[in-house]
């Protein structure tokens, strides 16, 4: 066996995840030795990717923005559709655009620039195959058996970070896994190119504000359905006229069918959304790909012993809201500020915990909310008032929170990890579902657009006062919540007391804990 050499920080798999973890260690701490290790050949699903305003503050500090602006689109924000009958949807574009600009990723082009630029921070690449590992105890390092085409290969490190995607290395090796408590998805998406654009929502009756910031098109935008939901992602080409990424996931247990092929899109798609079956057919799939049944968690993601996990690595997302690359950015965030600590001579064995506990809190209540949305997604009342709630928080709380810096507080992320909202979560879907029992069924009338409010249009890391932002969140929920409430009566409206005093306590939290320590 041939001995590779040492480094400070192996990681394991080079795609997304892995090289946007190595370009970031290495612009935070850059006497720091990265080896990611991956085989030459890395073949996975091509996807559209929306990213959102964290990963977007992400991808400035790592110097991507002149990549972005010149061969990626910019994306105004996420518009979702709400059918009110065969022919009308209720639909919520954002009224303006975020100051703080986020991405259409195609990674066909974006993927060799970000390689590229971790290359010129100075990571260094092995390519091979990790097949084995021996955990160091403590601060002792580690030593991975990496598959070369010279031959098995030692390579020791003191962290470790496993970026292998649906591989699962880690999570595999060390048998972390963990029963899901909320419902599986599947999902099948293709590439459509060289399409009539024209022929975009030309069918159907839009029932929505006018804007004029944007041209409607260039949103990420998701078509709500019973038991699942469609997402179309225009992205960037020089190859052909057009490109956009559609897919649709399902909850198997609520959806009922199951999509393998084209045939099967356009057969059980065009019985939602019959316009979308005829728009596809206007243009040239590129490609096709599908996973069945992909949910998985893990236990732990963070170790004591200097291993993480990223990415798939640690647990899969839905795609809704885009929150697995919100969270993966996350993870990117702490884990560098982890490794920085220690190499410092910190310690970081309490700090460990709470990240680990913070983040899967998060991360496991997000998608068991997501879980739950499947089963309302077809009643537009409760679908889109989750949505405009699930929007505020993430601008006028966990977004401040992350630009901030406030997750990588030793004593904030001790005390939040504490308040992870499953009572919050629960006493709004049984708000929102009283509201639907009082309204029975659905109008345009009952629709609430509020996205000049969910959505924090003036947002701007290097200016932004985050005691003014989360009381601003506090105030807009609030605000929504006692729209809610007007329009129960009786014992709904008695029920609700308990629930509402339940949720406004948890909301307060967080911004009373920050004033309390005197971050903010």
């Amino acid at each position: 066996m041939n001995t590779f050499n040492t480094t400070d920080v192996a990681i394991i798999g080079n795609r997304l995840s892995g090289n946007l973890m190595a370009a970031y260690l290495r612009t935070k701490i850059p006497n720091l030795k990265v080896t990611a290790i991956a085989p030459k050949e890395c073949k996975i699903p091509i996807v559209g990717e929306s990213t959102i305003e964290a990963t977007a503050l992400l991808f400035d500090e790592l110097g991507l923005l002149p990549h972005l602006q010149n061969n990626q689109l910019v994306k105004y924000g996420q518009t979702f559709y709400y059918k009110l009958d065969e022919m009308t949807y209720s639909t919520h574009e954002p009224t303006g655009v975020v100051q703080t600009k986020s991405w259409q990723l195609n990674r066909d082009t974006f993927d060799p620039a970000l390689k590229a630029r971790a290359s010129e921070l100075g990571v260094e690449w092995l390519e091979g195959v990790v097949t084995d590992i021996t955990i160091g105890a403590g601060t002792d390092q580690h030593q991975l058996t990496v598959r070369t085409e010279e031959g098995d290969s030692e390579l020791k490190a003191r962290w470790v970070v496993d970026a292998s995607g649906r591989q699962q290395f880690l999570r595999r090796k060390l048998k972390l896994d963990k029963p899901l408590e909320y419902g599986q998805r599947s999902s099948f998406w293709f590439r459509l190119a060289d399409f009539d654009q024209q022929q975009w929502l030309n069918e159907v009756n839009l029932a929505m504000p006018e804007q004029d910031s944007f041209d409607s098109f260039y949103c990420t935008h998701n078509f709500m359905g019973r038991g699942n939901w469609i997402w179309g992602i225009p992205l960037a080409t020089k190859e052909h006229k057009n490109l956009i990424s559609i897919g649709i996931t399902w909850r198997p247990d609520i959806y009922g069918n199951s999509i393998k092929n084209m045939d099967d899109f356009h057969r059980f798609v065009s019985v939602e959304h019959p316009w979308l079956s005829k728009f596809v057919k206007s243009g040239e799939i590129l490609d096709t790909s599908s996973y069945r049944n992909y949910m998985y968690v893990s236990k732990r993601v963070y170790s004591t012993d200097g291993w993480f996990l990223i990415g798939d690595a640690a647990m899969t997302n839905d795609p809704y809201g885009a929150s697995g690359i919100s969270f993966t950015t996350l993870a990117i965030r702490q884990i560098t500020d982890i490794i920085r600590r220690e190499s410092k001579g910190e310690k970081v064995y309490q700090l460990i915990e709470d990240a680990n506990a913070l983040f899967l809190g998060r991360s496991e209540g997000n998608q068991d909310n997501i879980s739950t949305l499947y089963s309302v997604m077809h009643d537009p009342i409760q679908s889109h008032i989750f949505m405009h709630w699930n929007t505020i928080d993430y601008f006028y709380q966990f977004l401040p929170m992350l630009a901030g810096d406030h997750f990588l507080d030793p004593d904030v992320l001790q005390r939040i990890a504490r308040h992870q909202g499953e009572s919050r979560r629960q006493a709004r879907w049984e708000l929102l579902d009283d509201v639907s029992r009082a309204k029975g069924s659905s109008s345009e009338a009952d629709m609430l657009y509020i996205y000049d409010k969910s959505i924090n249009y003036e947002f701007d890391r290097d200016n932004m006062d985050a005691k003014e932002i989360l009381s601003r969140g506090l105030k807009y929920s609030g605000e929504l919540r006692l729209k809610l409430l007007r329009m129960l009566s009786g014992k709904e409206l008695k029920r609700q007391a308990k629930v509402v005093a339940d949720d406004h306590t948890a909301e307060t939290t967080v911004l009373g804990l920050l004033q309390s320590l005197g971050r903010i």
